[in-house]
C-alpha cells in the first residue's frame, strides 16, 4: 500500500514568496492498482512523483510504502523517465549497475 498523508512541498520563489508545489495531498494507492496523474502543467504531478520516488523531500507530511516511510530512492520503487537519463558524474558501467547496487547485488 502506498499511503500519502498531508504531503506538501514548498519551494522558495524568486520574489521572496513561497511556491506551494503540493499542498496537503492525501491518498492511498492499493497494491496492483493503476493510477494516472492528470493535470495542467505546473500543478504538482512531477513533484508528487519525485517525492514518491524519494528524489525530493516533503516540506510536510509523509509518504509510506507498505508501512515504511520513503526518505530516499530505493530498490522497492522504479522510475521511468520521459527522457533518456544518466547520472552525468558516473561512467557507463556505474549507470548500468545502479539498479543492481540498490538491490544489494555485488
Amino acid at each position: 500500500m502506498l499511503r500519502i498523508r498531508d504531503a506538501s512541498v514548498t519551494f522558495p520563489g524568486s520574489d521572496g514568496q513561497h511556491v506551494h508545489a503540493l499542498d496537503h495531498v492525501s491518498l492511498d494507492i492499493a497494491p496492483a492498482s493503476i493510477v494516472v496523474a492528470v493535470g495542467a502543467s505546473g500543478c504538482g504531478k512531477s513533484t508528487l512523483l519525485n517525492a514518491i520516488a524519494g528524489f525530493l523531500p516533503l516540506t510536510e507530511g509523509t509518504i509510506t510504502l507498505d508501512g515504511r516511510e520513503i526518505a530516499a530512492p530505493g530498490g522497492d520503487r522504479g522510475v521511468v523517465f520521459q527522457k533518456d537519463t544518466l547520472l552525468p558524474w558516473a561512467n557507463v558501467l556505474d549507470n548500468v549497475a545502479l539498479g543492481l547496487k540498490y538491490r544489494g547485488v555485488p
